[in-house]
Parts: C-alpha cells; sequence; structure tokens
C-alpha cells in the first residue's frame, strides 16, 4: 500500500551467497493505482531521498536497473503514492 516499507531478504537466498553485501538488479512496479515512486535503501538504514523508480500515472508498469548496499542482507522498498505490486530480480552481488 502507499506509504508502506516491505523488506526483502537477499543474501542466502537464490544464487546470492550470504556474505553478499550488495546487489545490483532489477526493481519493478507493476500494476500501480497511481502517480508515485519507489526508494531501495539498505534495511535498518534511513531512508534517502532520492527515488529509485518513479511511476506515471495509474495502470501503469515500470521497471529500473538499481545498485544498493544490504543491511542485515536486506534492503526495504519504499512506496510513495502509490499501491503497486513489487519485483526485485537480482542480477549480481558484491562481496567483501
Amino acid at each position: 500500500p502507499s506509504g508502506s516499507v516491505t523488506k526483502v531478504t537477499v543474501a542466502g537466498r537464490g544464487a546470492v551467497p550470504s556474505t553478499a553485501r550488495g546487489v545490483v538488479g532489477t526493481l519493478s512496479a507493476v500494476s500501480s493505482n497511481g502517480a508515485g515512486y519507489q526508494i531501495l535503501y539498505p534495511y535498518g538504514a534511513g531512508r534517502p531521498t532520492v527515488t529509485s523508480l518513479n511511476i506515471a500515472g495509474a495502470g501503469q508498469s515500470r521497471s529500473n536497473q538499481v545498485v544498493g548496499a544490504l543491511g542485515g542482507g536486506a534492503v526495504n522498498i519504499y512506496a510513495s503514492g502509490i499501491a503497486t505490486h513489487e519485483a526485485l530480480d537480482v542480477g549480481g552481488w558484491f562481496i567483501p
């Protein structure tokens, strides 16, 4: 829903090693109910003011490539102004 934060555990899931500290992937919003934006940021960190994905109107599906650090093996996705289905497709990762 609009204004929500979704925690997505990434490290240790699928092919992503549990030692991963960052990811590269595609953030998608599918069938949004209006205009808004999403922000991807490390779990446990403060939410930044820079958007990761902008959605212009209702019914749109949009995606954007993202690079993000992990916090405790996870990221947060904040949805502002929209209710939408969210997807994060991880294509690569960073390890120490």
